[in-house]
């Protein structure tokens, strides 16, 4: 039902979007944003293209720093942020800053997985009972000057999922990001049959292949026995958890592995997990050349 209705919602994008518009602006109009671009005062699409110019993040930048160091409320949005969101910088070297409402994401974020539900769906080799690999970490948050809590945007991902996961959910509470993909390695490779990979940038997906190339060795040792690399940065009761979960070693994965890790990394999500049709991240224009995945 949610999806027939998403599909009737794309044939009238124009008239969707008009009522998006009016919705953002009436619900922010009051906002120190909205009053620096005369929303309060726009009453059409056109006029709103007319009014408000291509903005770039430093456009914003003094109204983020009035919320990281004043903790002013109603300037981006009604009310006063709790999470100020970062960048990671890979593209200008310096994190840019995002003030976010918690409770209003929550209030959104079912259409945002509905979306991307559909997205999914479309891929029609797609299977959702069967494993997941999903790779994030948990990020490292301090306080802003004016005590509003600050991190990583990925800091702000949710943890919803319809699907299984291979990895143990302590792995997903570790904040090393090398070790946890080290980990997710190790048991998204000893499973054939995923289906899906899921990260939380493509930041991320990058970093988890280049891992790949650099330790494929390392990873197929510890498949095939079963073990956790001592390189791992964990307590003795983790790793004894983790190789609990491993359920012992698999010789055969793992020379299969070996096997295909030697002819390259080509076309090597296919090669080592057939059934998974695609790779999901959050992501934008500058990530375009970071993600070197070729699928068939």
């Amino acid at each position: 039902m949610l999806l027939k209705r998403l599909n009737k919602i794309g044939q009238a994008i124009r008239r969707q979007q008009k009522e998006l518009l009016d919705s953002i602006i009436k619900a922010n109009h009051e906002t120190k944003v909205a009053r620096h671009f005369g929303l309060h005062t726009i009453s059409s699409m056109e006029e709103f293209r007319s009014k408000v110019p291509l903005t770039k993040s430093s456009d914003y930048e003094e109204f983020s720093k009035d919320v990281r160091e004043n903790g002013t409320a109603d300037v981006f949005f009604p009310g006063r942020a709790d999470y100020v969101a970062m960048t990671s910088g890979t593209t200008s070297g310096k994190s840019k800053h995002f003030p976010k409402s918690l409770k209003i994401m929550k209030s959104t974020m079912g259409r945002w997985i509905i979306l991307s539900l559909k997205c999914m769906f479309d891929i029609s080799t797609n299977q959702y009972l069967r494993y997941w690999l999903c790779v994030r970490a948990t990020v490292r948050t301090t306080l802003c000057p004016s005590g509003v809590r600050t991190g990583l945007i990925s800091g702000i991902a949710s943890s919803f999922s319809l699907t299984p996961y291979v990895v143990p959910s302590l792995v997903n509470d570790m904040y090393n990001e090398k070790d946890v993909i080290y980990l997710n390695l190790i048991f998204g490779l000893k499973y054939p049959d995923i289906c899906n990979l899921f990260f939380s940038t493509a930041h991320m997906a990058n970093l988890f292949f280049l891992v790949l190339e650099r330790r494929w060795e390392e990873v197929c040792n510890d498949i095939q026995a079963g073990t956790i690399s001592k390189s791992i940065s964990i307590c003795d009761k983790d790793r004894l958890m983790l190789c609990q979960y491993l359920n012992g070693g698999d010789a055969n994965r793992a020379n299969f592995l070996r096997g295909e890790f030697k002819k390259g990394f080509l076309h090597i999500v296919p090669r080592i997990w057939p059934e998974c049709p695609g790779l999901f991240c959050l992501g934008t224009g500058a990530f375009q050349t970071q993600v070197r995945i070729c699928f068939p």
